[in-house]
């Protein structure tokens, strides 16, 4: 008897695991202000603006983003790009 044809696609040892999805998350709240300025950057790619978000918020989204399960970059390997997100 042959071997079955499996639709597996094989992956490197090194390769990182997936991040876990979150379906769900119970985001923080973000107040609605009407005095932000948009900051272009790289036009089509970085916008930054300035008081986004006050004390109070900062304060409630770094415990929340602490417990997020993110996930590490991979290190570049030999004549690739190094990139961190």
């Amino acid at each position: 008897m042959g071997k079955k044809a499996t639709n597996a696609v094989p992956t490197p040892r090194n390769a990182p695991a997936p991040a876990p999805v979150i379906k769900d998350a119970d985001w923080p709240p973000i107040s609605q202000k009407d005095y932000l300025e948009v900051d272009v950057l790289e036009p089509d790619q970085i916008l930054l603006i300035h008081n986004f978000l006050d004390p109070s918020e900062c304060k409630a989204f770094c415990p929340f983003l602490e417990k997020l399960p993110l996930v590490v970059t991979p290190a570049a390997k030999r004549g690739e790009a190094d990139r961190v997100n």
